[in-house]
């Protein structure tokens, strides 16, 4: 049996070693939705690599610099909340620390007004 950190894992992705985190994102579906939002509203910028004084939305890093593979996909700077996923956003995710859906709402909400 897996360690509690791999329950959601994908097979591909563990054989990889690309996934990361000790909290994994409980019910993906929703907080998908949410971190498109944020993505939708930065269509027409290179969203793979974007930062502003809230937040930093780093893309799947596909090389074999570990470095920049080490570099976590979303960060919330005024907390330093930080989620890592596999390829795509959300995609067998983990998060820095355990929030709930509603906290995260607030700080996508954050992030959206923060580049309006």
């Amino acid at each position: 049996m897996l360690p509690q950190q791999y329950k959601n894992i994908e097979l591909g992705n563990l054989g990889m070693g690309n996934s990361r985190g000790n909290f994994a994102i409980p019910d993906r579906i929703p907080w998908q939705h949410k971190i498109w939002e944020l993505l939708e509203l930065l269509s027409g910028t290179d969203w793979e690599h974007f930062e502003n004084d809230s937040f930093i939305i780093n893309g799947y890093y596909w090389g074999d610099d570990e470095k920049e593979k080490a570099k976590s996909n979303f960060i919330y700077k005024k907390t330093g909340f930080s989620i890592d996923w596999y390829k795509y956003p959300l995609r067998d995710s983990y998060m820095s620390h355990e929030i709930t859906f509603e906290e995260f709402t607030q700080i996508i909400e954050d992030c959206i007004k923060s580049i309006k």
